[in-house]
């Protein structure tokens, strides 16, 4: 059999305690650092997704919206122009020369999807949800000063450009985060270069 020297000792409870105290501390700065990085990694995900949201829907507006009053036929054939021009929503006309029809669109800030967020819909169809806010300013054209945003503004035919502000926001249920970069802010103009023309 083997023998141990006499001054040959082990580990005492309280060695052993200490050693798991500071193992314990070390592993939960390393958790803790790992969320950390985790949860700044979903915020920047969600802010590229809020921006890319807000990107996609500005681009479709503004294509949509430049079609506003377009009549390449007689000003009896269509009525064609702005029907609705409010600092939320908008409604506008314009004539699809390839089915000889007059299209109508219809952009809103509503609750599409029933939560708690409202969201930007084209003629009742959610387009981009998570919206805070949606401005329509309108303009005449002879003045930089906007038009008067009564509800509905007094001649609509007036108008000669809008301006387009939406700001986005993430999820309600990732909020909790607290993080400062939750919201993304967009704001471009159009010009109706259809508008006036008849």
């Amino acid at each position: 059999m083997m023998t141990l020297p006499r001054d040959a000792k082990g580990f005492t409870l309280i060695e052993l305690m200490i050693a798991m105290a500071i193992f314990s501390m070390i592993v939960g700065f390393i958790v803790s650092s790992r969320t950390r990085q985790q949860e700044q990694q979903i915020t920047q995900i969600q802010a590229v997704e809020m921006q890319q949201s807000v990107r996609a829907v500005m681009f479709m507006m503004k294509q949509d919206i430049r079609m506003a009053g377009f009549n390449p036929f007689s000003k009896n054939d269509f009525n064609s122009g702005i029907a609705v021009a409010q600092s939320n929503a908008l409604t506008f006309s314009y004539v699809d020369t390839d089915n000889m029809v007059l299209d109508t669109a219809s952009y809103a800030l509503v609750d599409g999807d029933g939560d708690i967020d409202t969201d930007i819909t084209l003629d009742g169809t959610m387009i981009a949800e998570n919206i805070q806010t949606l401005t329509f300013t309108y303009f005449d054209g002879t003045t930089p000063v906007p038009l008067e945003l009564t509800v509905p503004v007094a001649n609509p035919d007036d108008i000669r450009s809008i301006q387009i502000s939406i700001t986005a926001v993430i999820d309600s249920d990732e909020r909790a985060r607290a993080t400062n970069n939750n919201t993304r802010t967009l704001t471009s103009t159009v010009f109706l270069r259809n508008m006036g023309l008849r």
